[in-house]
């Protein structure tokens, strides 16, 4: 597990990628607020100063605006590379 949140976690797969999950504990609903922002950017500051190739999230589990605010975040990570 490289973070675990009451909004995401992220656990590491045995091929060095990153595993990101958006299930908010205690609801039925995932919301986009400022504690899972605030998550998301912890998550990001983890995976950061993690040893990964990459990171995969289910489709259904992010909107596109996350997706993007993942990438972006993780752009500027000098350890990872978008493709």
């Amino acid at each position: 597990m490289i973070y675990q949140g009451k909004a995401l976690t992220v656990d590491l797969l045995p091929s060095r990628i990153a595993h990101l999950v958006f299930d908010l504990e205690g609801s039925s609903v995932n919301k986009f607020n400022q504690q899972t922002l605030e998550e998301l950017q912890a998550a990001v500051a983890k995976l950061q100063n993690t040893n990964i190739e990459g990171v995969i999230f289910p489709v259904p589990s992010l909107p596109l605006l996350w997706e993007l605010t993942l990438l972006n975040l993780l752009r500027n990570s000098a350890n990872l590379k978008i493709r």
